[in-house]
């Protein structure tokens, strides 16, 4: 068993200082500022640099690090990877949005997290089970396309 005191975030820096935050018992890297406000789920991590501010809540296979600085009242789940700042859009959709340009690309609108595809591909579809408006989801593409750029089209075959 691990000493309480040490953790390894398997980042490659082995064990390091650490402790298991008091709201939620996930584990925070003495390097990362975490406030009292933030939940940290049992199964999240918070690491290197990162700082976490207000009323965040970080769920299950959450991890947050590098110099990634989340605020406000979001709430990641389903396995997100912060690693730097997120885009955060407020105020133009019902809820907030949530924009990571990690390797994940996970994008997080209310409590439903998936990548880019997957939205474009299912936004229709997901707006109507959350009661969005109908103009959220030309809005939601135009959002996407200016942080992930246009989706590629297939290149047509040549005939021989």
């Amino acid at each position: 068993m691990e000493d309480e005191t040490m953790f390894d975030f398997e980042d490659g820096n082995g064990p390091v200082p650490a402790h298991r935050h008091r709201n939620g018992g996930g584990w925070v890297a003495d390097s990362a500022t975490v406030a009292p406000t933030v939940s940290v789920e049992e199964g999240a991590l918070v690491y290197g640099g990162a700082t976490v501010c207000d009323t965040v809540r970080l769920g299950p296979g959450t991890r947050v690090y590098g110099r990634a600085l989340l605020e406000g009242s979001l709430i990641l789940y389903r396995g997100a990877v912060i690693d730097r700042t997120p885009i955060i859009v407020t105020n133009l959709f019902e809820w907030s949005v949530v924009l990571i340009k990690s390797p994940e690309r996970m994008v997080a609108i209310g409590c439903e997290v998936y990548m880019p595809e997957h939205w474009r591909k299912h936004a229709p579809e997901i707006a109507r089970r959350n009661s969005a408006t109908p103009g959220s989801v030309p809005k939601l593409m135009t959002l996407l396309d200016l942080v992930y750029g246009k989706p590629r089209k297939p290149r047509a075959k040549k005939k021989s």
